[in-house]
Formats: C-alpha cells, sequence, structure tokens
C-alpha cells in the first residue's frame, strides 16, 4: 500500500513539473524560427540503470567524444555494462523578439530522438524565444515532428 502512495505521489509531482513548465513556456517565450549554423554530432554519454527491489538508479557520466565513451565502457571496469547514448549539439541564430537583433545559443538533442538535426545545418529550426531575456532560449517540442527520428 505504501508503494501505491509513493508512486502516486511520484506521478503528481511530475504531472505537476510539466504543467509549470508548460505554463512557463506559455507565459514567457513566443515561437521563433533559427537558423541551424551547426551541428555537432560526435557526443556520447555512458548510462547505467540498476534495478533494485524498491529502488532504481541511474548512473551518467558527462558527454564526451563517442570514441572516448566506447574506449572507456570496452577497457575500464569501472564503465563495463554501460550503455553509450549519443547526442549533438546543435548552434542556432534567431531574431530575440526583445531587441530585434540575432543572437545564438546552442541546445542539445538525443541523437535518437532527433536524428534529422544530424544533417539539417541551414534549416529552420522552431525554437522558443524568452519575451524579455533576449538570450534566452527553450526548446519547442511541439514543433519538432520534422525532426524527430522516423522509429521515435
Amino acid at each position: 500500500m505504501i508503494r501505491l502512495y509513493l508512486f502516486g505521489g511520484l506521478m503528481a509531482f511530475a504531472g505537476t513539473a510539466m504543467v509549470v513548465q508548460k505554463v512557463d513556456h506559455s507565459m514567457n517565450y513566443v515561437p521563433v524560427m533559427a537558423s541551424i549554423t551547426s551541428v555537432k554530432t560526435e557526443l556520447c554519454q555512458l548510462k547505467k540503470v540498476s534495478r533494485g527491489v524498491v529502488t532504481k538508479t541511474t548512473t551518467t557520466t558527462g558527454h564526451m567524444p563517442c570514441d572516448e565513451a566506447e574506449d572507456l565502457r570496452l577497457h575500464n571496469p569501472d564503465y563495463a555494462g554501460m550503455e553509450a547514448l549519443g547526442y549533438m549539439d546543435v548552434t542556432f541564430s534567431y531574431i530575440s523578439p526583445v531587441d530585434h537583433r540575432q543572437h545564438s545559443d546552442t541546445q542539445t538533442y538525443a541523437f535518437d530522438d532527433y536524428s534529422r538535426l544530424a544533417h539539417a545545418e541551414g534549416s529552420q529550426l522552431p525554437i522558443l524565444a524568452h519575451k524579455s531575456k533576449a538570450d534566452e532560449t527553450a526548446r519547442d517540442y511541439d514543433h519538432m515532428a520534422g525532426f524527430a527520428s522516423p522509429e521515435a
């Protein structure tokens, strides 16, 4: 019974966090189109999920070049059994609604979820630009379907 209450509390917390983020984005950001200036795809992170009877522990490393991640995974016992996940840094420029000047930013995307971004240099990327802070952006997940991986 305690597990049920814990699970319910966790789900309520997660749902509240999602609602707060949606409200923040709708009140403080506006959708704009950005131009992708570069995509760095050779980033990986090592991840391992350990499950106990009641607990689940996720261990991750920071982002690093994929060849280093693979080398660690194969040759260092501390990283044995970890999975290498690909990431990419997408750098883009956009016109801020605050000062109507061009700014740039970088966001990190999971390769498995948005593989089409890897070859999208020069394409338009939907982002959210802050209404009062010229250099602040957020991901516009509602309009990212065109870049989602076919199998995602």
